[in-house]
């Protein structure tokens, strides 16, 4: 990679890298005036067939150099000649989000402030057939001269997305399946868990570079809609919900229905005993709820420490049983609870063909103690009547 003082292109001097280690974006200053600076990012003409992309990159650079948002950092220029090929960006002098994680001066009503310029961002870009794709904390700036909120890193959509390890947060679960996810539904995902980190004040899967994007995929499933706290607003934490959700049409669709939305919270109704239903698996799309239930759901967040990965595994089959195998003749017991037969002796004779039933159900024959009785009872009486017969003959 780049190191201070290399050039790029013709005129612009590396002055250093922004952002992670694996950055594609430098800070540069003019060779000829070193006052003017710009944010240069590099695209990889290696990826893909640069012969057949080239044609799209320059489409799409047209779209880009014609954004014109306070919420977003102008492209200037876009070079596809010589061995780098880079898109200049206006440099902006400001405060990531990133660092305001924990702040305590941090309200709910400056993140949504924060989250609606974001989306009025987003709005034109998906409007001009442009997608982020990559939203975090990071990129989003509060600008020194007091202009407010301004998005940065903005990429060219033919260009293949590279995550960075400890990004894989704001990658919605769906990436790890064919296809990949969808740029929109990928941009609003990343929005909700940003928003989610400055609501929760901290980050969100932490050890996501550890753990690799298939487990971190695998924990968002099982984990379900993130809340990001009792005691914020319960609509606000409702929206987190839904853009957060591991579902990808369960999540709000467009960037005009989340500005929509957030034009409509009522930020004072809070109800800190409220839980939301995360009961229901989340791999069944068909029952996985979004509405308020107060059911009680899982308390531990992805921001927290030392909760164990295998808690929310699949479930997994109960421990065989040691006692003793039922005989093979057994029958279990019957749906209305009555004990079963135990089944007839085998015979070596044949038995006869079985009578018609009849039509009278209601009659049980008497089982032989029941007649040795009666026969008994009709004994007695025959002796007790020979008795009087004779004591009347006297």
């Amino acid at each position: 990679m780049l190191q201070p003082g290399e050039q790029i292109g013709v005129c612009w001097v590396v002055d250093e890298r922004l952002g992670h280690s694996r950055s594609s974006v430098f800070l540069c200053h003019n060779r000829e005036a070193p006052d003017i600076r710009a944010a240069i990012k590099l695209i990889d003409p290696t990826r893909g067939s640069w012969a057949v992309l080239r044609n799209r990159l320059l489409l799409e650079a047209e779209s880009m150099l014609a954004l014109d948002h306070p919420n977003l950092a102008r492209i200037t220029n876009l070079s596809l000649k010589g061995p780098l090929h880079f898109i200049e960006m206006e440099y902006i002098e400001g405060r990531p989000l990133s660092s305001l994680i924990g702040d305590p001066s941090v309200t709910s009503g400056r993140v949504v402030d924060w989250i609606a310029s974001t989306a009025d961002a987003l709005s034109m870009m998906h409007a001009n057939g442009l997608r982020h794709r990559d939203i975090k904390p990071a990129n989003l700036l509060l600008r020194a001269d007091g202009r407010g909120l301004c998005l940065v890193d903005i990429g060219l959509p033919t260009s293949e997305p590279v995550v960075a390890p400890q990004d894989l947060a704001y990658l919605p679960p769906e990436a790890d399946t064919p296809g990949g996810p969808d740029p929109i539904s990928w941009d609003i995902y990343a929005l909700g868990i940003t928003c989610w980190e400055l609501l929760r004040g901290s980050r969100a899967f932490k050890d996501a570079a550890q753990q690799g994007a298939a487990e971190v995929a695998r924990l968002k499933r099982a984990l379900g809609p993130l809340d990001p706290g009792d005691d914020l607003p319960l609509e606000l934490r409702a929206l987190v919900r839904q853009l957060t959700h591991p579902i990808p049409r369960k999540r709000i669709q467009t960037v005009e229905q989340l500005r929509e939305r957030l034009g409509e919270l009522d930020l004072d109704t809070t109800d800190p005993g409220f839980r939301f239903d995360n009961s229901i698996s989340t791999w069944d799309p068909d029952e996985q709820g979004d509405k308020l239930t107060g059911r009680a759901s899982e308390t531990w967040h992805p921001g927290d420490e030392a909760k164990p990965l295998h808690s929310y595994a699949a479930p997994t089959m109960p421990p065989l049983d040691d006692s003793e195998p039922p005989e093979e003749d057994s029958q279990p017991p019957p749906e209305d609870g009555t004990p079963p037969q135990k089944p007839a002796a085998p015979t070596a004779e044949p038995t006869a063909a079985p009578e018609p039933a009849s039509r009278i159900t209601n009659i049980v024959a008497p089982d032989p103690t029941s007649r040795t009785l009666v026969g008994i009872i009709v004994l007695l009486l025959i002796a007790l009547g020979i008795s009087l017969v004779m004591l009347a003959q006297q």
